[in-house]
């Protein structure tokens, strides 16, 4: 039986800091390593979920009206989807689940740096369980990984990521700039987010070796990422590496408790 699918919408704020979506970044690598989900990111979804960059900014800053629940669900086919606004120090979070007929309460989790932000993804696990969508105990500790950044941190990743999807769904062609990356990244060095996501952007420009330096130093700071597990994957595939795709691809399978076998052979058959 095939898993569902839940996605972690961007996080709205009026002033558009750019916190908000860090936040939602962080608790979208909390949602990759639960197992009762499919994989499902919202970068993947950006330019089907919103026409253009004006409605996706829009949607952030809280001048347009909220998504409808039931026709996004039924049209993308994700039956879980994570709101958050933004509270000063907390995130109003609630839940659309479209395989229930009663939705759970919103509630509103405090977050802080000063904890390496454990204390409101621990929060945030907790509230899974409430509304019925419990992470397994073995699980848990590869959601919780020390996130050592700072506010300037949180806003600076939150401008780039911004523009990393602006840039990904309506960019078309164009190469993407670099300088917010290293911006985040400069802000807050030992940001697992900040590492993954620029490792990213530079794997949008083909760049493997500067792609894969930075998904080291993230695999460095939170080693069980699937997601910065597929980019160093990704990596390998652009270098013409069978080896080391083929390692990249067991070691995702066996984070997320996947087939390892069946993803080594998928990874070799690439190169066929």
């Amino acid at each position: 039986m095939a898993k569902p699918k839940c996605i972690v919408m961007p996080f709205r704020e009026a002033n558009a800091s750019g916190i908000g979506l860090s936040l939602h970044f962080l608790l979208g690598n909390v949602i990759a390593v639960h197992t009762g989900f499919a994989e499902c990111w919202f970068g993947w979804r950006v330019g089907k979920i919103f026409r253009s960059s004006e409605n996706l900014s829009d949607y952030i800053r809280m001048q347009c009206a909220a998504i409808d629940r039931k026709k996004m669900s039924a049209e993308q086919k994700i039956r879980c989807w994570i709101f958050g606004q933004m509270e000063g120090e907390a995130v109003r979070l609630s839940l659309f689940d479209r395989g229930k007929s009663a939705q759970a309460a919103p509630e509103s989790f405090t977050f802080t740096v000063r904890d390496d932000l454990i204390g409101f993804r621990k929060q945030f696990i907790e509230w899974l369980g409430r509304c019925g969508l419990p992470m397994e105990n073995h699980r848990r500790p590869m959601a919780l990984w020390p996130e050592r950044t700072s506010l300037l941190g949180l806003l600076r990743l939150g401008q780039a990521l911004r523009y990393f999807y602006i840039h990904s769904a309506y960019g078309g062609q164009s190469r993407i700039d670099l300088a917010l990356f290293e911006t985040a990244v400069n802000a807050a060095p030992e940001s697992f987010m900040a590492n993954n996501l620029c490792g990213w952007a530079h794997y949008r420009h083909q760049d493997a070796r500067s792609a894969g330096r930075f998904f080291d130093r993230a695999l460095a700071l939170n080693p069980n990422s699937p997601g910065v597990t597929a980019g160093r994957m990704g990596c390998a595939i652009l270098e013409k590496d069978v080896e080391a795709s083929v390692h990249w691809a067991v070691r995702k399978a066996d984070l997320l408790e996947q087939d390892v076998a069946a993803a080594a052979g998928k990874a070799r058959k690439r190169f066929e």
